[in-house]
């Protein structure tokens, strides 16, 4: 794996099927440079906030004031991912408590799903007690200032997004499921509205 500086040997009768599954990681495929292609064909524009983005037209699209029931279960040691595939727009009008974690057991790690969500208010909101940190430099796309999250790396891509005449950013988390390409569509089709 010359990208990665790394040589990875393996032997046994599984070596090659076990060799054969190491591929790029969604995260990687979604923030990697270059042209992300045309938006497919069966995909709509969802406006919100000052900010459209692109999504495929079988994805619901729920409007929330503040409620995190398309968040994975956030206690759990295996990690935080979309819970429902789709688009959810929250104006994070109402306070949520900090979930209160019990023990945690050791239970199988979320799979990644597709989907977005799109929070218009408080950031500590998104993931209850776990907080993010923010690359820089930040990417640039369409008249956008994106910077992805850093931490926590969680089954999705949480963006800092700053819309020009919006006083506050958004945070867009975009679900890393399959070879990131669905999440690297979205985005790229992040705009002004």
């Amino acid at each position: 794996m010359p990208e990665l500086g790394v040589a990875v040997a393996a032997q046994g009768p599984l070596a090659r099927d076990i060799l054969g599954t190491f591929t790029r990681s969604p995260r990687s495929v979604a923030l990697a440079p270059g042209p992300a292609g045309a938006i497919p064909i069966g995909w709509h524009t969802v406006t919100f906030e000052g900010l459209s983005l692109a999504a495929p037209d079988s994805w619901a699209v729920a409007h929330t004031r503040g409620t995190d029931f398309s968040l994975g279960a956030t206690c759990e040691l295996s990690g935080l991912a979309l819970g429902v595939t789709g688009v959810s727009l929250d104006t994070d009008q109402r306070i949520l408590p900090v979930p209160s974690c019990p023990a945690r057991a050791a239970n199988p790690p979320q799979p990644p799903r597709d989907g977005v969500q799109v929070d218009a208010g408080r950031f500590d909101q998104f993931v209850a007690n776990l907080p993010l940190f923010f690359s820089t430099p930040c990417l640039h796309i369409h008249s956008l200032t994106i910077c992805p999250a850093t931490s926590p790396a969680f089954s999705m891509l949480s963006l800092k997004v700053t819309v020009p005449g919006r006083a506050a950013p958004v945070l867009v988390s975009i679900g890393l499921a399959g070879n990131g390409m669905v999440a690297r569509t979205i985005l790229y089709s992040l705009r002004a509205a």
